[in-house]
């Protein structure tokens, strides 16, 4: 599965947001780097909170053979599957380790755009049981990887 278009250092332009079903709201700024290994794509992930430098989450990932590896910050392990769709880059978790909150599924949008790339991120938990739009961000490639 070909991921070399979203190969490189992306980082947020403006800031994203996320917010948590009745929870309060949050801007930040992320920075997503994915690099093609001997085998594999290391994808590397931090959510740093504007106005605090707060680390909300940091996650890293292995994905090889159309499956995901990754775990987070908080010491949650997720696996799942990866796929290409069109300009879309999608990893999605279904089984998770160590998590506190219970969390039942994910999903994480990388949609290409002419202006760089739209992240999504998406939950369910108990609370909210039905995959829930969590987490959005414009990023684009950090100037020393941009093509020319």
């Amino acid at each position: 599965m070909d991921t070399t278009r979203w190969h490189g250092t992306w980082v947020t332009e403006g800031s994203g947001s996320g917010r948590c079903p009745g929870g309060r709201g949050v801007e930040y700024d992320e920075r997503l780097t994915l690099v093609q290994r001997s085998q594999h794509v290391h994808y590397h992930q931090i959510a740093i909170e504007r106005g605090t430098g707060f680390v909300l989450h940091e996650e890293s990932a292995v994905l090889r053979d159309g499956t995901l590896s990754l775990v987070m910050s908080s010491g949650r392990m997720e696996l799942g599957r990866y796929a290409v769709q069109g300009d879309t880059l999608v990893l999605e978790s279904e089984t998770f380790v160590n998590d506190r909150k219970g969390v039942i599924a994910v999903r994480r949008a990388f949609e290409l755009t002419p202006l760089g790339c739209a992240k999504t991120l998406w939950l369910a938990t108990p609370v909210w049981p039905e995959l829930t739009r969590h987490m959005h961000g414009n990023l684009v490639r950090e100037p020393s990887q941009a093509p020319a």
